[in-house]
């Protein structure tokens, strides 16, 4: 006889199955439905003629087109098939509306857009375009739009999660992101802040030592054995070198900044907000070309690698461009037309970051503090012009707000307004908390104006450029390219097909009056300190052929002192990594073996790090106190300056570097509420000058007002925060400490990274891959951890090409994360390993190789009656 119930046991296991089984098809469609289609064909209105789209195994599409329009309105269209949430955050960036998606946490990058104006700016440099870049642009435009008009029910998933779709786009949401991508690649202002508040609290020799000369050792993009082939065929050398130090004085004691002693200044960046990493675009790159007469086939080869910060997917977007007038292949930035960097039939570029100063910041006279409507200047009063902006924010009230004025540009004091939670955060771990922690909770409406001026406020027209660049064929068309850009600051490197290489600078820069350094405020009311217009472009530097058979920009100083105009006094990159690949090329070159595609894919991977190998004899000086140290010591000790992956020396030292750091400027970081530096590669230059002074002011932790210490008591404290650290962390046996565990990259999502856990656990990268490399080695690694918590990489290259013009292939390429945005895609992340193994995949430029890597083809046809 059956027991009761029991027949209903297996019914109630079939329903449950039955359940699990139908939810688990309805997640599967409900994430993959955004997938884009990458086969067949599809009808698509706005189109004028065929068009053919053909992917190779990661994805990566080259379109071809019978004509411009088709060419860019597909770019649109295949983007945001793989990237539209990406194009929507670019857009919402930078005209200043991602409060509106994001509401609280999207603020202060609002704010910062507003003030900076980049959709005003927009619009003036829309309206001194050409005809023929504004219908490149609008075309993109239209394939976008063609894609979201008929995809409404099959949105990426972001935006089902945030309860929104996307409006059309524009040109302005175009040329507005492009005015961002100019600001973060332009942080100048953020240093004069920084530097006038430690010269004032801290005295002009603090100061200075954060401001550090160029080393010697270190070289320039053009030497002075190489001046005689670049800027002195037009230019005289200047006689006399400028005091800097005294000048930097001099225009601290008459810019008007006593009101800096008691007020703190900091960055505008929230270090919660989701894409505070984004700032640090162009942040330290590289890139090289080296002659034919020292290749394999002898042809150039150039390589090109540009560090950003990490994200899933990555800043760039890999595309090939066939039709009309262009024939070329790159890397694109989702949200506008054209590829930035990559090569055509006839030549190829990268660049790096050239660190002009672009940017002065005016303290002004206002009429009324209380409702200002003039400002003074040279004994005259003048209007303030003034501009009401209101930021929609997402579950609150409207910020409604004024931004006043003057001829130097926007007053700021309103994007400097800061509230007392970083404060809060940075007492919590009582030490320097890093490098995007901000340490003020100032009341800026009593302190004195602030107004900025910025070149990219006259407009720009850099989308022209990018045509011309894009379409160039020779030197000479390559130089005509770059006169027109006129917003990123930017240091190219050029290679063609008949065998030519060179360097350009390139970007408006302001030729300043001889008593302003442009390192500190000054006086908005004078008259004295205005700029005197730019720099002619013939007149920037460059090389062509140089007799050394490479040219190479590391984000290294561009010229000599000698040179008669100055870019910049604050070179936010210290010059090892430059040093380096010079040394690196010159040694392949003594060799006398031809130079391969091989050799520069070893280059671009390599660790080694002069900076590292200086420091560590600070560290293997040290005298162990215990068992652990000693052993860990051994290791320091014999490590040969390289952050390879299974190295243990590499563990220990970054380690201690990092706690070097925090213990040497994190106290008077904290005491003075000083902004945190925005720059810490700044920082190990400042470490290798003060460490040579073992008594150095810095190295005195001001929370011990009962003793004085010195360099050696700070790099023991250092070294016992490290061992500390890494036993807990990683267990008391040194010999376990390999590099692959402390340093890893794992990517996060722009928007829901690290807020709320489920779902960024969900739109994080899958893999975490262990990730060689240093933020002074040409293998570039940064991990923001102050004190360090666990060493995540948050900056590194997010792109490297390759290209040579003697091999079939043509080009290598790989980017950090892959083609796809689309959560779950076999796509999204599938160049995550070649990344951070320094390996590629072939990107052709004909069309024969392409069809050879065909994974998928589409075929996009105009729409019944277009």
């Amino acid at each position: 006889m059956k027991k009761k119930g029991t027949s209903k046991f297996p019914k109630i296991i079939g329903i449950v199955c039955l359940v699990l089984v139908v939810t688990a098809a309805f997640l599967a469609w409900f994430v993959t439905k955004p997938w884009p289609q990458t086969q067949g064909e599809l009808k698509v209105e706005g189109l004028k003629s065929k068009v053919e789209v053909i992917r190779d195994k990661y994805g990566v599409p080259n379109i071809y087109a019978e004509n411009d329009y088709d060419l860019f309105f597909a770019q649109g269209y295949v983007t945001a098939q793989d990237r539209l949430f990406q194009m929507e955050m670019h857009r919402r960036i930078g005209s200043g509306t991602m409060s509106e998606i994001a509401g609280q946490s999207g603020f202060d990058m609002d704010l910062l857009s507003r003030y900076f104006g980049m959709r005003r700016i927009a619009e003036k440099s829309y309206q001194d375009l050409d005809d023929d870049t504004k219908a490149i642009i609008q075309a993109y435009c239209d394939g976008a739009n063609a894609y979201i008009k008929t995809h409404q029910g099959k949105l990426p998933l972001e935006f089902t999660i945030l309860n929104f779709k996307p409006a059309p786009w524009t040109p302005l949401d175009v040329m507005s992101f492009s005015n961002y991508m100019a600001y973060i690649n332009a942080l100048n202002w953020q240093y004069e802040l920084y530097y006038t508040q430690v010269a004032a609290k801290l005295g002009e020799q603090m100061a200075n030592e954060e401001l550090p000369p160029w080393d010697p050792d270190n070289p320039e993009i053009i030497t002075k054995d190489l001046e005689q082939y670049s800027w002195r065929k037009y230019l005289a050398p200047l006689t006399t070198q400028i005091d800097t130090h005294q000048l930097f004085q001099e225009n601290f004691q008459s810019g008007k900044n006593d009101w800096l002693r008691n007020n703190s200044i900091s960055g505008p960046v929230d270090p919660n907000y989701f894409m505070a990493n984004l700032q640090q675009f162009g942040w330290a790159s590289g890139t090289w070309a080296i002659s034919g007469k020292y290749t394999a086939t002898g042809k150039p080869i150039l390589a090109c690698d540009v560090h950003m910060g990490l994200f899933i997917p990555s800043f760039w977007y890999e595309i090939g461009l066939h039709g009309g007038r262009f024939d070329m292949s790159g890397y694109s930035l989702p949200g506008g037309p054209l590829i930035l960097l990559g090569r055509n039939q006839d030549i190829s570029w990268g660049f790096v970051n050239l660190n002009p100063d672009v940017q002065d910041m005016y303290i002004e006279t206002l009429d009324n503090p209380s409702n200002p409507t003039k400002y003074l200047y040279q004994g005259k009063w003048y209007p303030l012009e003034k501009e009401q902006e209101i930021i929609k924010i997402k579950g609150k009230a409207p910020h409604v707000f004024d931004i006043l004025y003057t001829r130097h540009g926007p007053i700021i004091n309103g994007l400097l307004k800061i509230s007392e939670k970083n404060l809060k955060r940075a007492k919590a771990v009582k030490k320097y908390p890093g490098n995007w922690t901000i340490l003020s909770s100032s009341k800026w409406e009593k302190s004195e104006p602030i107004s900025i001026r910025w070149t990219v406020q006259d407009g720009c027209i850099t989308y022209k450029s990018l045509s011309l660049l894009n379409r160039a064929r020779n030197w000479d068309e390559f130089r005509n390219a770059l006169s027109y850009w006129d917003s990123l600051g930017e240091s190219f490197i050029y290679a063609d097909n008949q065998g030519n290489i060179g360097y350009q600078a390139a970007t408006k820069i302001p030729i300043r009056a001889k008593n302003h350094l442009g390192t500190i405020p000054v006086s908005g009311s004078s008259g004295e300190y205005e700029w005197q217009g730019y720099i002619p472009f013939e007149h920037l530097p460059y090389l062509y052929n140089p007799p050394t058979g490479y040219v190479a920009a590391v984000n290294n100083k561009t010229t000599t002192d000698a040179y008669p105009y100055k870019f910049t006094y604050d070179w936010f990159h210290p010059g090892y990594r430059a040093r380096s690949v010079v040394d690196k090329l010159e040694a392949l070159i003594a060799k006398g073996k031809p130079i391969t595609v091989e050799d520069m894919r070893l280059l671009e991977g390599d660790n080694f790090s002069y900076a590292a190998q200086q420091l560590n004899e600070y560290l293997a000086a040290i005298e162990p106190e215990n068992e652990i140290e000693e052993k860990a010591l051994s290791y320091a000790k014999q490590w040969d300056a390289r952050f390879d992956k299974n190295s243990i020396g590499a563990s220990i030292f970054s380690t201690w570097l990092n706690y070097l750091d925090t213990n040497t400027f994190g106290d008077e970081q904290l005491k003075y509420r000083l902004w945190g530096f925005a720059f810490p590669l700044k920082h190990i230059e400042s470490l290798i000058n003060i460490m040579k002074d073992p008594t150095n002011k810095r190295f005195d932790d001001v929370d011990t007002p009962d003793r004085i210490e010195t360099r050696d008591d700070i790099a023991q404290r250092s070294f016992k925060n490290a061992i500390k650290f890494l036993s807990k962390k990683y267990g008391k046996d040194p010999a376990k400490w390999d590099f692959s565990r402390v340093q890893q990259a794992r990517l996060y999502h722009p928007l829901f990274g690290r807020g709320i856990p489920v779902i960024s656990s969900i739109f994080k990268s899958n893999q975490k891959l262990p990730f060689s490399g240093s933020p002074t080695s040409i293998a570039f690694a940064y991990c923001n951890t102050f004190p360090p918590k666990k060493f995540n990489v948050t900056f590194a290259t997010t792109q490297r090409h390759l290209v040579s013009f003697g091999d079939i292939d043509g080009m290598l390429s790989v980017i950090s994360s892959g083609a796809s945005m689309h959560l779950l895609n076999p796509h999204r992340e599938d160049q995550m390993k070649l990344w951070a193994n320094i390996e590629y995949h072939p990107m052709p430029i004909a069309k024969e190789e392409v069809t050879n890597l065909a994974e998928d083809t589409l075929t996009l046809l105009p729409a019944a009656g277009k």
